[in-house]
């Protein structure tokens, strides 16, 4: 019996959690992270290609009851299932809307003038204030697309095992287009979320990382100030490649 991959859920996930049937090989200890939990796996290598993006529209909001250009110095709430919410709240808020917090919280304060949320908190309707999508701020702040994120890859995984999961990973877990559209009428259900809505948010997401996702991880932990916490990001190299460092390579 093959062990089944840990995948970190998500609304951007969803495609690959309904298709974990459809990875064949032993994955367990193999994982499907968050960008901002990259650290936590010290153990593990990223791998360079498998990775979940986003520009436009993404999972990661910021709410207020008032214009976030109107707002001085407020509290923040960081109301986030996960690390990254709050990483791209922190890389974002004072470039891209011209305030600096005065505080951030992790508990409900009636003083916060300034939500960030995540996930169906991101995407359900907003019946009063205003939303902005940090995915796009993100964009627009550095040209980059926002990594969510990525494939850690264990030490002792065999180049074919490796293989296999990280296509089963581009391939958007082998889902064919019915069970894609089913996946995303499940999560406009769940969250309240428009089908249309949905369909377009997915439609955006990437799945392969190129040398802009791999910047803009680290661009990421830069602008929130952990790059130092979280040290350098150990990227996986197939061994059946040569070493771009070793001698006689090109």
């Amino acid at each position: 019996m093959t062990s089944r991959i840990a995948i970190a859920p998500s609304i951007l996930t969803r495609y690959l959690a309904e298709g974990a049937a459809n990875l064949t090989v032993d994955a367990g200890d193999f994982a499907v992270i968050e960008s901002g939990r990259i650290g936590a796996y010290p153990n593990h290598a990223i791998h360079p290609e498998a990775g979940i993006s986003v520009r436009d529209l993404g999972v990661i909001a910021l709410q207020s009851a008032v214009r976030p250009d109107e707002l001085d110095a407020p509290m923040v709430w960081v109301r986030t299932s996960g690390p990254t919410g709050e990483l791209v709240a922190r890389a974002t808020v004072a470039s891209y809307f011209g305030f600096r917090p005065r505080a951030w919280v992790d508990q409900p304060d009636e003083d916060a003038e300034v939500v960030i949320c995540d996930e169906a908190a991101a995407v359900a309707p907003l019946e009063i204030g205003h939303r902005t999508d940090l995915a796009r701020a993100w964009f627009v702040l550095t040209g980059l697309p926002l990594v969510t994120h990525v494939l850690a890859v264990p030490p002792d995984a065999t180049a074919e095992i490796v293989e296999a999961v990280a296509a089963w990973f581009t391939g958007m877990g082998g889902l064919d287009k019915e069970e894609r559209r089913s996946a995303r009428e499940a999560i406009a259900t769940e969250t309240g979320a428009s089908p249309s809505a949905i369909a377009a948010l997915m439609d955006g997401v990437r799945w392969q990382m190129g040398v802009d996702e791999r910047r803009s991880i680290a661009e990421l932990f830069a602008r929130a100030g952990v790059a130092n916490q979280v040290g350098p990001i150990r990227w996986h190299r197939n061994e059946r490649e040569p070493d771009a460092n070793a001698p006689g390579s090109s």
